[in-house]
C-alpha cells in the first residue's frame, strides 16, 4: 500500500505519522527518504517503540522512476528475510 493509496499523499502529513501507519498495518515502510528515516528510527528505539520496519533506497542504486528494478529488489529483499520488523535498512539492488 502506497501513501498515495492510503490518502496520505500531498496532505502534509508527518513522516512519524507515515511510520506509525505503516506500522501499525504490519507493513515496512519503504522511502528514498534516507536521513529522515534513520533519524527517526533512532528515535523510536530511544522510546522503547519498534515499527515494522524501514527500508530506505539510494537514488544512485534504484532510480525512483525505475520502478522495476525497486519491484524486483523489494521481492530479493522479501525472499531473503523472514521479518524486518524494527530493522532500518539499505534495499540493495539485487544482482540479476
Amino acid at each position: 500500500m502506497s501513501a498515495h493509496g492510503l490518502g496520505l499523499a500531498n496532505q502534509g502529513v508527518t513522516d512519524a505519522r507515515h511510520l506509525m501507519g505503516a506500522s501499525d498495518a504490519g507493513r515496512v515502510l519503504v522511502t528514498y527518504d534516507r536521513d529522515d528515516f534513520q533519524d527517526l528510527d533512532a528515535r523510536w528505539r530511544t522510546e522503547g517503540r519498534q515499527h515494522a520496519g524501514i527500508v530506505w533506497c539510494l537514488h544512485a542504486s534504484i532510480r525512483m522512476n525505475d520502478i522495476g528494478g525497486l519491484v524486483r529488489a523489494l521481492e530479493a529483499l522479501a525472499h531473503a528475510h523472514d521479518s524486518l520488523a524494527g530493522v532500518c535498512m539499505m534495499l540493495p539492488r539485487p544482482t540479476s
